[in-house]
């Protein structure tokens, strides 16, 4: 009752060699591939063509190139070529004849296309209110990248990005649940290990008749803390940040620490930690003021207040920053003290 068992299971083995075998022919049937690097041409850029030979050997063949049918070059063993892609929404119809030496006719033919993807991030880490600049990508942020495909018709009128199909990948993971029709953007969190991140996207009209990719490599740094002055009357000046060495009339100066790409949600709801030190010495107890208020009761001479802070998100442990001020209180003798 066992020898069938035995004769199934030595069949078996009989049989992987040449699934192994089966597996290295290639796709083409005359054994001639054509590579297009980049697989993906931008318009106006270099297109190399390469042909490759698993069968045969090509380079003593005379190979003749066409391009929308005019001859552009031929000789002895001219396996590679390099075009410029066309235009956004065109196209150019690329015949290679191959005479072998043994007198053996082959042709081939590929369709040349062009596109392109610009990919655009954006940190949504914490900014001051109205500030207008990009923010840095910071350890441990979230980062939306945006996808701008160009990718155009016959007749050149650009496709409507939203009726894409997009497939992500970010390094040598592929974001299948934030792939396919219509995803134009994902949303990533930066990792604990502080290394830079690749994003590959692959767009293409439903049909896949036209394609495009794009690349981008993110490195993340540290955040930053910035100093302004906390004004009474006019409030935060945010237009004006604080050198590291500022002078003031004043008697009474207000200094405000605004954090740059922290991952926090609000400054009323956030994990920050603030390790004031003034004159050398440790503020224990202000460890959660944004703020801190510096006065001298002489004006009639001049006054420095060496001011260090050092700002940690407590949750994302890679998130730190530090500043350092000296605070001159320039003596108000004959009312010509620079004012701030």
């Amino acid at each position: 009752m066992k020898r069938p068992f035995f004769f199934l299971l030595t069949f078996a083995f009989c049989l992987l060699p040449f699934a192994f075998i089966h597996a290295q022919v290639p796709s083409s049937i005359d054994g001639i591939d054509i590579t297009i690097t980049p697989p993906n041409p931008i318009p106006g850029k270099n297109v190399e063509i390469n042909l490759q030979d698993y069968l045969s050997d090509i380079s003593a063949a005379n190979i003749t190139w066409m391009v929308n049918g005019q001859k552009i070059t031929s000789g002895i063993g001219k396996n590679d070529i390099n075009l410029t892609a066309p235009a956004l929404g065109k196209q150019d119809n690329l015949t290679i004849l191959i005479q072998t030496a043994d007198g053996k006719s082959i042709q081939k033919s590929i369709v040349i296309k062009s596109g392109s993807v610009d990919l655009v991030w954006e940190s949504q880490g914490y900014a001051p209110p109205l500030y207008g600049g990009k923010q840095d990508f910071a350890y441990e942020n979230t980062v939306k990248v945006i996808a701008m495909p160009h990718l155009a018709d016959s007749s050149g009128v650009e496709i409507d990005p939203s009726t894409l199909v997009y497939n992500w990948k970010q390094d040598s993971t592929v974001l299948q649940d934030k792939s396919g029709y219509g995803k134009q953007s994902i949303t990533i969190t930066g990792s604990v290990i502080p290394r830079p991140t690749t994003i590959n996207v692959d767009v293409s009209t439903r049909d896949g008749s036209r394609t495009a990719s794009g690349v981008i490599t993110l490195q993340a740094g540290s955040p930053s803390v910035v100093f302004y002055k906390d004004d009474p009357l006019y409030g935060v000046l945010y237009n004006m940040a604080l050198g590291a060495q500022t002078m003031f009339s004043n008697q009474e100066i207000t200094l405000l620490a605004a954090p740059f790409s922290f991952t926090i949600p609000s400054l009323l709801n956030n994990n920050l930690q603030y390790g004031w030190t003034i004159n050398g010495t440790a503020q224990n107890n202000l460890a959660s003021n944004r703020s801190v208020t510096l006065r001298v009761q002489d004006t009639s001479a001049d006054a420095n207040y060496p001011v260090q802070l050092q700002l940690q998100n407590m949750k994302e442990i890679l998130q730190g920053a530090a500043n350092a001020i000296t605070v001159m209180f320039v003596a108000n003798k004959n009312n010509n003290a620079i004012s701030l």
